[in-house]
This record gives C-alpha cells, sequence and structure tokens, in this order.
C-alpha cells in the first residue's frame, strides 16, 4: 500500500490510506469519504473532480458536495434528484437551489419550481411563467392564478385574467383598479362594458346609472332614486326629473297641487275635487279662492263660496248663481234670499226684489224706487197710489202729487193742501186758486211771514164750505159766514 516518493525518497502511502506513524509497514485505511487522510477520521484531502467530495469547515471528513449526497459506503458522492442543493438520497431533498427558482416541498421532499415558475424538463430549469401566472405549466397556459391580485382562470385562453372592475396593464401580475363605474376596462377611464346588474350603460368613457339610478361617486352599483324620481343626482331625493304619471314635481318630486301621497305608492293619488291641497282623499287642507271654494270650519271638503254653486261634475271651479240669490244649488234656482239686500223668496226658485225696489238685472242688492212710486221696475215708477194721491206724470214718468196735494219729506203719500189752494208745495200757503170757487191768490207775506198765504174769497164773498166762497147778503159789503147775513163790514157810500 505503499509508493515511492522520489522527491522524500521515502515509501509513502497509497491514496485512501494513511501512516499511523508507529512504524508499522502496512498502511491503513482512511474513512472511504477521504482521498488523503492523517488518521481514520481525518481528511487532509478530497477527490472534487471524480467523487464531488470537499472538506466542510464543520467536519473532519469530506462532505458531499452541492447537489450529492453520501450513500454512507461509498467514495463517489451519488448525484441527488434534478433541482436539490442538498438531498439525504436519491429521492429526499433536504434544499434546494434558490438560483434555479426551486423550493422544497415538504411533503413530497421534492424542489418543485417556486410559484410563478414551471420546470423546463428539457433544459432542467425553472422558467417563469407569465406575468399573470400565478403557476403554470407552459409559457401559454395558466393553472391557478392569484386571486388577491383580482386574477381569474379564462376558461377559453387558460390565462389569468382581470376580475371584473380591474384592468391588465400587460406588464404586472397585479390587476390594476377600472374607473369604479366599469365592468370592464382597458384603462381607469376607458370602460369595455357596464354591467346591467349594477344598473349601469356605457357612457363615452364612464358606465352611467341607468334612468331611475343615481351615481353614489364611489360605488360600482347605482344607487336607486327615491320612487317618486324619474332620475335624481348625488342623493336618492334630489330628483332631475319626475315620473311623468305620478302626478308629481320639483326637485324632489313632491305631488302635484291637489293630488296627495299615499305611503309606500309612488303614484300620487288625487285630493277630493274641491281641495286645492290635502293630506287624504277625505279632507282638505286649503281651498282654491280663484275657483270660489272656502274651507268652514269643521269641515272636511272645500264648499262653494255664497252666490256660487258646485255642478255636481266633480268640478273644482264653482259657477256663479244667478245675481240675485244668495245661495243657490243651480244656476237660477235660488235656495236663500238676502233680505238685507231687500229680496224676498218667490216661485220657481227667484229672489225677487221687495215691494218699492227693483232689479237692475246686474246686483244682488235691490235699487229703492223713487219714494212716490208704488212699483217700478226701474228707476222710473209703473204704477202711482191713488190712496197715496199720487197720479202719473207722463213726462217725468214719476208719481205727482194730485191736485190739492204736495209732497211731503220724500214720502209716497201726499199731504193735503189748505183747503182753500188749488196747489200748494206745502201746508202753509198756497201756489194757485181756484177762480170757480171764488178764490184769489194774494200776493206777498201775512203778518206771520208766510209767502202767499191761503186764497181768500173775493170780496163780498165768505167761506161757506171750505172750499167753495159764497156772495154776501146783497146788504153786506163784506161778510165772514157762517151765512150770507153775517156781515162783517158795512158801506157808508150806500148809507149802510
Amino acid at each position: 500500500m505503499r509508493v515511492s516518493n522520489s522527491s522524500t525518497s521515502k515509501c509513502d502511502c497509497q491514496p485512501t490510506y494513511y501512516d499511523d506513524q508507529l512504524g508499522n509497514e502496512l498502511c491503513l485505511k482512511c474513512h472511504y469519504s477521504c482521498l488523503e487522510c492523517s488518521n481514520s477520521s481525518a481528511c487532509t484531502t478530497c477527490d472534487s473532480a471524480t467523487n464531488h467530495r470537499a472538506i466542510l469547515s464543520v467536519s473532519t471528513l469530506c462532505s458531499c458536495m452541492l447537489g450529492y449526497y453520501d450513500d454512507g459506503t461509498h467514495a463517489l458522492c451519488k448525484p441527488c434528484i434534478l433541482g436539490c442543493l442538498t438531498c439525504t438520497n436519491s429521492t429526499d431533498c433536504i434544499s434546494c437551489n434558490g438560483t434555479d427558482y426551486r423550493v422544497a416541498n415538504l411533503v413530497s421532499k421534492l424542489c418543485e419550481c417556486k410559484s410563478g415558475y414551471y420546470s423546463d424538463e428539457i433544459n432542467s430549469k425553472c422558467l417563469q411563467c407569465p406575468y399573470d401566472c400565478w403557476s403554470c405549466n407552459s409559457t401559454s397556459t395558466c393553472t391557478s392564478c392569484n386571486t388577491t391580485y383580482f386574477r381569474i382562470i379564462n376558461a377559453s385562453t387558460f390565462r389569468c385574467s382581470c376580475e371584473d372592475g380591474y384592468y391588465d396593464d400587460a406588464t404586472h401580475m397585479l390587476c390594476l383598479n377600472c374607473h369604479y363605474s366599469c365592468q370592464t376596462c382597458t384603462s381607469p377611464g376607458s370602460c369595455i362594458t357596464c354591467s346591467s346588474a349594477n344598473h349601469r350603460t356605457p357612457g363615452t368613457t364612464t358606465c352611467l346609472c341607468s334612468t331611475g339610478y343615481y351615481d353614489d361617486g364611489s360605488s360600482s352599483a347605482c344607487q336607486p332614486c327615491s320612487a317618486a324620481c324619474l332620475t335624481c343626482n348625488g342623493t336618492a331625493n334630489n330628483c332631475t326629473s319626475c315620473e311623468p304619471d305620478y302626478n308629481r314635481v320639483g326637485s324632489n318630486c313632491d305631488c302635484e297641487t291637489s293630488y296627495f301621497s299615499v305611503l309606500g305608492v309612488s303614484v300620487c293619488s288625487k285630493c277630493q275635487y274641491t281641495c286645492q291641497t290635502c293630506t287624504s282623499g277625505s279632507s282638505c287642507v286649503q281651498c282654491n279662492a280663484t275657483k270660489f271654494r272656502q274651507k268652514l270650519l269643521g269641515g272636511a271638503y272645500c264648499t262653494c263660496l255664497n252666490k256660487y254653486y258646485d255642478d255636481g261634475l266633480e268640478n273644482e271651479l264653482c259657477l256663479p248663481c244667478l245675481h240675485s240669490c244668495s245661495l243657490c244649488d243651480r244656476a237660477s234656482n235660488c235656495t236663500s234670499c238676502n233680505s238685507s239686500m231687500h229680496r224676498v223668496s218667490a216661485a220657481g226658485g227667484q229672489c225677487v226684489c221687495d215691494v218699492k225696489y227693483y232689479d237692475d238685472g246686474i246686483n244682488e242688492l235691490c235699487l229703492a224706487c223713487h219714494f212716490s212710486c208704488s212699483t217700478c221696475t226701474t228707476q222710473y215708477c209703473d204704477v202711482c197710489d191713488a190712496t197715496m194721491h199720487r197720479q202719473t206724470n207722463a213726462t217725468s214718468k214719476l208719481c205727482d202729487c194730485s191736485t190739492g196735494y204736495y209732497s211731503y219729506n220724500n214720502q209716497e203719500k201726499c199731504l193735503l193742501c189748505n183747503p182753500s189752494c188749488e196747489t200748494c208745495s206745502n201746508g202753509l200757503s198756497c201756489n194757485t186758486c181756484i177762480h170757480s170757487n171764488f178764490r184769489m191768490l194774494i200776493s206777498g207775506a201775512n203778518a206771520l211771514g208766510v209767502v202767499n198765504p191761503y186764497c181768500p174769497c173775493f170780496d163780498r164773498y165768505y167761506p161757506s164750505t171750505p172750499v167753495v166762497c159764497a156772495p154776501c147778503h146783497y146788504t153786506c159789503f163784506l161778510c165772514g159766514g157762517p151765512s150770507n147775513t153775517s156781515c162783517t163790514y158795512c158801506n157808508a157810500t150806500s148809507h149802510r
């Protein structure tokens, strides 16, 4: 087991043997892992080229180099399975070569390509998967996708496509957010498709909300407008238009005038026809004065104002009664007459003017006839009352006092003049006298200051009646009655 060493002129032990330095000629066998050694457990050199061994700092033996394992018997280290950095046998890897993008599988004890890489069996290398794959078996086929990066398998292409709402920048595994309104997109502000389930429809670059929904500025799903709105903006109650058949108006799509809202019902219901506004179908809140309606204390509905009536055809507008009526149930059928307007009820549902009043054809108030009239239909008299000593004046069309009577204090009844008068304007003096009654008018004032006092008898006449004068007895120059012989003055020139 020895060989000649020409440089030392000694017989050295052959490789894999050592000299025990005890004078023994026989060289002892090194540990099987050593190429050369100083004793059975201390290698001094290792065969790296053939046996793939090297001394490690933590050992005095020749350990197998990376990628090889020691079978416990032979000097030659055996190769680990493909991909192993260290192993215990031909099937069980302990560690893997990180530069080959491999990681140990603790179950199979193999070095598999780490996530994002696949095994190229031809070149015995792990090659990187396409950027979109979490795992793959080729450069064109993904076997799993990273859902935390918003990727899912596309059953048609077997690649990891971006989930709805995300887009692929063709570089990174992480899918980037589309505009929140998009279902799919090619960039943040360029939608390709819109989700009908989210009530979205295509716009120029983004997805708009369908009619009846609004965009809250952050959610992918459009939010429903208030039931009253056809369209709205920003909030459910900020209506920009109202359902045309819901009887609603305004920015809140409130019920139109004369309509009311029922809880849970979108369409506004019509108020009872007499109401201007209401909160239910059985009670008015306001009445429309321009429709001649009023709400009486304690009343549920709006009734017609006095002098107006409801035509019974469910019209809010009350129609005017005949001008003469205070109340009516039809245009010309009065149900009440106003006595303060000098009206009284008459047959046929009429309110006629009281006696000595007439209807001007316009106003409820009857106008007073001229005081001289017994009846009138205009400002002129129709009938004069003879018992009031009145007679018709064809020119003035009023009722003048009969001869011998005068009008006093605008009363219909004429008062009797002094019996001596033919006509008079008061009870103190005459205007004219009746000559056939032997009476004459004296001008000027009497002792009491009365102008045109009564009509005295002619000279040598006396009042045989309050009206007619009779001649005195021939013997009298003047006489005063009661008989013609009752002389009051005698004529001396006639020797009386």
